[in-house]
């Protein structure tokens, strides 16, 4: 039997609203065989329309704003999950939400919700968008790692659930790993979101102090606060931030060489369908390499790997899949 024309809708909803959002990571989608993307399309939009909601939507308002629109957008976050754990399920009624999140869980619900990835990263991005609402601080580098669990690692093991999954001919899917998928996911996702920290750092600064994610132990120990943190990065001053850049280096490292082990252990165990995230990997070691060898210019929008070097590294880790 085929599928059903709303979800065939939903469906190509889906893939037309990842290929519009280019990035290192919805290219990889493109890289998936076939029969893995129907498990991606859903899965990103879902995770990046309440990341934008929160990030966007909410963050991006001035203070009394904020304080007016707390309550709504953490309803409209425990909905979120509320329709993506039926979704991952299996359980979704198409029709129970509307708009766009109705399209994205018909989708997701006819693909993920015959499989076993169960709650957990939902529930883990949920929890870390309830505490972007709250505006929690991070005090310390302990808070920091909490909060990358939901924000960072819970999406990360999503993509380890779908390329390490045996899909059968019905399109359910099923996995058999030594270990949960967040243990394969976390350092990679720790190490990227680093990355992203120092490569945006000048661009976040922009921005109001909530979206700067990095805790306050941290800038403390390099003689930094949020405030004086947004100055030195909107001057370039490189001065200023070096103490900042180096502390976060040697703990961006440290996460980098774990990655490359848990990806080698989880390429082994999937006899090298996982291969493409050590391409991904391989992305962020050249930001890094780029950003440790010349800040200034980072600081000031370059040294970014070009989209050519992306796709090479990317298919090259997809070939050897």
């Amino acid at each position: 039997m085929g599928l059903a024309p709303d979800v065939k809708a939903a469906q190509a909803w889906c893939e037309a609203f990842v290929a519009a959002r280019p990035s290192n990571v919805t290219r990889l989608a493109g890289l998936l065989p076939a029969r893995k993307r129907p498990l991606f399309y859903p899965a990103y939009c879902a995770m990046r329309l309440i990341d934008d909601e929160v990030d966007e939507g909410f963050l991006g308002q001035g203070d009394a704003g904020r304080a007016a629109s707390r309550g709504a957008m953490a309803t409209r976050v425990e909905a979120w999950r509320s329709f993506a754990l039926d979704a991952v399920a299996g359980t979704y009624n198409s029709g129970s939400a509307s708009g766009d999140d109705d399209t994205i869980f018909t989708a997701m619900n006819a693909s993920l919700g015959t499989g076993e990835m169960g709650p957990g990263p939902w529930n883990g991005l949920a929890d870390a968008m309830q505490r972007d609402v709250e505006e929690r601080p991070l005090a310390t580098w302990g808070d920091f790692l909490d909060y990358t669990e939901g924000a960072a690692v819970a999406p990360a093991s999503v993509f380890v659930y779908i390329l390490a999954c045996d899909v059968k001919r019905d399109g359910s899917s099923r996995l058999s790993l030594n270990r949960d998928c967040a243990d394969y996911a976390r350092h990679l996702a720790i190490f990227s979101y680093l990355v992203h920290i120092l490569r945006d750092l000048k661009a976040d600064a922009e921005r109001a102090p909530q979206h700067l994610t990095l805790p306050d132990d941290l800038l403390a120990e390099s003689g930094l606060s949020k405030m004086s943190l947004q100055r030195a990065a909107r001057s370039s001053d490189e001065a200023a931030l070096a103490p900042l850049v180096g502390t976060i280096a040697i703990l961006t490292e440290r996460h980098h060489e774990q990655t490359i082990r848990d990806l080698a252990d989880l390429n082994d165990e999937t006899g090298g369908d996982a291969a493409m995230l050590m391409g991904l990997a391989e992305v962020y070691s050249q930001q890094f390499d780029a950003i440790r060898a010349d800040f200034g210019r980072v600081l000031e929008g370059g040294g970014v790997v070009d989209m050519a070097t992306v796709d090479r590294l990317l298919t090259s880790g997809s070939s050897r899949s």
